[in-house]
């Protein structure tokens, strides 16, 4: 079977990496789709690594109020949910 779409979310790592494999998928047009992403950390933190994270924010409270922000800048556990 061969594909006939190619989608990626918004964030650039998954815009690159579908660029990448589109060659071999017959040059399809990539569609971005940001409600494919996983939970956006907005711009501060797009591309922090884990450890600096912590140092600047501390561990995040995963199990609290999913309405809690837990990205400064990004969007709650209840939006990504909801997305």
């Amino acid at each position: 079977m061969q594909p006939t779409a190619l989608y990626a979310s918004h964030f650039p790592r998954a815009i690159e990496t579908a660029q990448i494999i589109q060659p071999a998928l017959g040059s399809l047009p990539i569609s971005v789709d940001a409600g494919w992403g996983e939970h956006d950390p907005g711009p501060d933190c797009d591309g922090m690594t884990y450890d600096d994270f912590i140092a600047l924010y501390g561990i995040p409270r995963w199990d609290g109020d999913p309405h809690d922000i837990t990205y400064p800048g990004g969007e709650t556990v209840h939006h990504f949910h909801i997305r």
